[in-house]
């Protein structure tokens, strides 16, 4: 069986690179085997554009293909950069977004972290520590408020890391593309909810261990590009690649997916309904085996080989979760 797989969209963190940035086995030889067929091919992120491009830049050292070029879509969606340079989006989040932001975060559960990214550089606030000498600079820790990034500057707060460079970037109030909130408490749904009400669909919010928001998504990134090159937004052709609950609207909607190495059992369920639905065109895998690239390289491929390595990276996920739960 061979596919028509013309564009592959790709997750990085957790797809194709573990929690420590390290390379997963095989990927090497799977970005060679895209080269070879000559196939688009796009990396789609939450991470800073600066992050997908040093990843990327370990990725082709370690495939030894160094003049590889792909589109980059950063930030989860709010900055899209094709492989000739041409930036198709670029939308950050305004400054009173950012204080809106906060503000929920701040009435719903204090003690959360917030992580900014830029284009040049991430930083993160705590938002206890920030509230626990309010008193002596107010807002100490909103750093997209352009008046108050001096006194930001002067007093210890060694959990807000402001370079040059990004002190620079946020006095332009134009770099800030995305946040990711994380509470390791059972609040996050609760900001979720505040953050939903605040915005309504201004912004786009996806949950899963984090709650991220900027302006965009993966799915609609693939449109964009797909809409550029070829100018129909059809996603017949495309596959998406992918571990993460804010993976799940691309891979729902391209003709071909991978879900690989998840932890999410309604990602997993993406291949799962497919493949129970008798669907040739959507599979798991705990690993990018030989098999699997076949699969995203239109080569000949056994179909019945990747349900078997479904049920198996299923059976895995379930193992997971009982360990979880016996800790």
């Amino acid at each position: 069986m061979k596919n028509k797989i013309n564009f592959i969209a790709s997750d990085i963190e957790g797809t194709l690179v573990d929690g420590k940035g390290n390379l997963r086995e095989n990927v090497a030889n799977l970005i060679k085997g895209i080269e070879d067929k000559k196939i688009e091919f796009a990396l789609q992120s939450g991470m800073s554009l600066f992050e997908i491009e040093n990843t990327f830049s370990k990725i082709k050292e370690e495939a030894k293909m160094e003049s590889m070029a792909a589109d980059i879509v950063a930030f989860g969606g709010a900055y899209i950069k094709l492989s000739d340079g041409t930036v198709l989006k670029d939308k950050p989040l305004t400054v009173d977004e950012l204080e809106r932001v906060r503000n929920v975060v701040k009435e719903c559960a204090n003690g959360t972290v917030i992580i900014y990214r830029g284009k040049e550089e991430n930083y993160r606030e705590k938002l206890t520590e920030v509230e626990s000498i309010s008193g002596k600079v107010k807002y100490a820790g909103l750093v997209a408020l352009v008046s108050l990034l001096e006194a930001i500057k002067k007093v210890n707060l060694p959990h807000v890391k402001i370079s040059k460079n990004m002190l620079k970037a946020k006095m332009n109030n134009n770099e800030i593309y995305s946040l990711e909130i994380i509470n390791t408490g059972s609040k996050l749904k609760l900001i979720e909810e505040g953050l939903k009400k605040e915005f309504g669909a201004s912004v786009d919010i996806n949950n899963g261990r984090t709650v991220q928001l900027g302006h965009g998504t993966k799915l609609d990134a693939i449109k964009t590009v797909q809409k550029h090159k070829t100018g129909s937004s059809s996603l017949k052709g495309v596959c998406s690649i992918g571990d993460g609950v804010n993976d799940i609207g691309s891979l729902d909607a391209t003709e071909y997916a991978i879900v690989t190495n998840t932890k999410y059992e309604s990602v997993y369920n993406v291949a799962k309904k497919s493949v129970s639905n008798g669907k040739k065109t959507k599979f798991a895998v705990g690993k990018f085996d030989d098999e699997a690239i076949r699969f995203l390289t239109n080569q000949e491929f056994s179909s019945q080989k990747m349900i078997e390595t479904t049920k198996t990276a299923g059976a895995e996920k379930i193992k997971h979760k009982e360990e979880e739960k016996a800790l």
